[in-house]
């Protein structure tokens, strides 16, 4: 058994957890969560001004968020912040990041994959991409689910494909917060798997959208460089309201204006 790692300090932005986490962190801890694959399922959540705007109005994500077993910084001015206030090691956990860096890792441990998002020559596309630059790899599915909830014979299907399979890591692309309502719904019925939430990751590995140049995603100015590129209709409202909205009430947290630092569970009850 992996010893079990330490705590890691946090900070609440609005509400939010947000976890002062390095890449190390992360594998540290999907190396434990791993070892037993007989428990429930495990989440990494990569939170940013958008999915805290998005949790102000919206208890029951808020909850969810705040019950990932790992909320990673994925935005640069989030990890500024932490770097400065919280732990001085604390990194980006951006989804085109965390699934390279896992799938270089995997190909020494064994561990396999389950690709679940985006459109299906999106993820088809990201999967021969992954496998020629890691020989090695080993993605056991993979699926497109529509633009639509899923029916109930549909979704036993994909829990009796996962359990099936027994991927070690789900990586789920399905876009803020779609992504993280699907994967609080299924942590219990799949096991022993870790469910990381990587948002448009699907369409940077699979081609469909440009990533940013390094320089530009580490100053902090990767959403201008998105506005510029086929989404900007859909990422217009996400980088002026969302983002406005939270420096708003950041603002107002840290003049203790609002209390912040944390939201009650709308599933626990009173205190």
């Amino acid at each position: 058994m992996v010893n079990a790692p330490a705590p890691l300090p946090s900070t609440h932005f609005i509400g939010v957890r947000v976890d002062a986490a390095t890449f190390d962190d992360l594998f540290q801890r999907i190396d434990r969560w791993l070892a037993d694959k007989s428990t429930r399922s495990h989440y990494v959540a990569c939170l940013n001004a958008y999915c805290a705007s998005l949790a102000l109005d919206d208890p029951r994500l808020a909850a969810i968020y705040d019950r990932a077993d790992l909320a990673g910084a994925d935005g640069m001015p989030f990890v500024h912040w932490m770097r400065a206030f919280v732990r001085p090691h604390c990194d980006r956990l951006y989804g085109p990041d965390i699934i390279l860096r896992l799938a270089e890792r995997a190909e020494g441990r064994g561990h396999t994959f389950y690709l679940y998002g985006g459109t299906q020559q999106v993820v088809t596309e990201m999967r021969t991409r992954l496998e020629d630059r890691f020989p090695r790899l080993r993605i056991v599915g993979w699926r497109a689910p529509p633009f639509r909830p899923l029916t109930e014979a549909e979704d036993r299907e994909v829990c009796a494909e996962l359990n099936r399979l027994k991927p070690d890591i789900v990586l789920v692309g399905l876009g803020t917060p779609k992504q993280d309502f699907w994967i609080a719904e299924h942590l219990e019925s799949v096991r022993g798997a870790v469910f990381i939430a990587v948002g448009a990751a699907f369409d940077f590995l699979g081609g469909r959208v440009k990533a940013a140049p390094r320089i530009v995603q580490r100053s902090g100015f990767e959403w201008l460089y998105r506005l510029a590129g086929p989404d900007f209709r859909r990422l217009f409202p996400r980088y002026t309201v969302h983002n406005a909205r939270f420096l708003w009430h950041f603002a107002l947290q840290l003049a203790h204006l609002q209390n912040r630092s944390r939201r009650p569970d709308p599933d626990s009850g009173p205190d």
